[in-house]
C-alpha cells in the first residue's frame, strides 16, 4: 500500500488543510503531475471515498484510482 507523507507550509487551520488534501479531486491543484480528478463516491469524504486521477508520466497520461481506506483527522 503506497503511503505519501509531505510537509506544506499553509496559513490556514490544520483541520482545513486536512480536509482539503483529503479530496483527492482537486489533486491538480497541489500535485503538478496530475492533470484532472474526480470523486466518483458520493459526498462526504471518508472510509470508502474513491476518486479518479489523470496524471502525467513520461509523456503518457496515466489513469489512477484512489479509495480511502484509513482517514485519521488527528494525525
Amino acid at each position: 500500500m503506497a503511503h505519501y507523507v509531505a510537509r506544506i507550509p499553509v496559513s490556514g487551520t490544520r483541520s482545513a488543510a486536512f480536509a482539503y488534501l483529503s479530496r483527492f479531486d482537486r489533486a491538480a491543484e497541489w500535485d503538478p503531475g496530475v492533470e484532472a480528478g474526480e470523486m466518483v463516491t458520493p459526498e462526504p469524504v471518508g472510509v470508502g471515498s474513491r476518486f479518479r486521477l489523470v496524471a502525467r508520466f513520461l509523456g503518457r497520461r496515466i489513469p489512477l484510482e484512489y479509495e480511502i481506506v484509513e482517514l485519521d483527522h488527528d494525525a
